[in-house]
């Protein structure tokens, strides 16, 4: 009569999409069927020394990677009986967007004049889309989509501008 060994150690990673935008965290589940709470101890987590790990318990692990690359995680069950190390690799796109910009000229003392914003960002992903918008208080806006836009204003008062970036793998960042 033969013995059948069944996994003791699995591993969900099909809930990340492989891209970590400005911090973001990713959860690993340990979704072996033999995960109780008797069995518990027995399972540990294997990873690369450069991972910011977030939090880790037997059912999961949350961590941190701060630069793309292919990072190696394993679980292992051993309860002195059963060994099973369970092996899996993930591709990581980190995309960080550090939002900034400057403006030449802060007052215009004509009826209209241009002010030009310097876009000063530091994004990670240099495929990227910008989005400006300067408003004022009566509602009226002007938007481009240049990286540092020339803005015509000829309305008096206070504007406000917000600039958006939004990277081709989908992280977004607004200022």
């Amino acid at each position: 009569m033969g013995v059948q060994l069944s996994d003791f150690a699995v591993i969900n990673t099909t809930d990340f999409d492989g891209v970590l935008c400005n911090g973001e965290q990713i959860t690993i589940t340990n979704t072996s069927p033999h995960l109780t709470g008797s069995t518990a101890p027995s399972f540990s987590w294997g990873y690369p020394s450069s991972t910011e790990v977030i939090e880790e318990t037997s059912s999961s692990i949350t961590i941190v990677y701060s630069e793309d690359g292919t990072y190696n995680l394993s679980l292992t069950y051993d309860d002195g009986q059963c060994l099973d190390t369970y092996e899996d690799s993930i591709v990581v796109d980190v995309d960080n967007i550090d939002l900034s910009y400057s403006v030449d000229k802060s007052v215009i003392c004509d009826d209209q004049g241009e002010i030009i914003l310097t876009n000063t960002s530091e994004i990670s992903n240099p495929v990227s889309t910008y989005s400006w918008e300067l408003s004022h208080s009566s509602g009226s806006n002007q938007t481009s989509s240049s990286i540092s836009p020339i803005f015509t204003i000829a309305e008096l008062g206070a504007w406000d501008a917000s600039l958006t970036v939004t990277t081709v793998t989908g992280c977004s960042e607004t200022l």
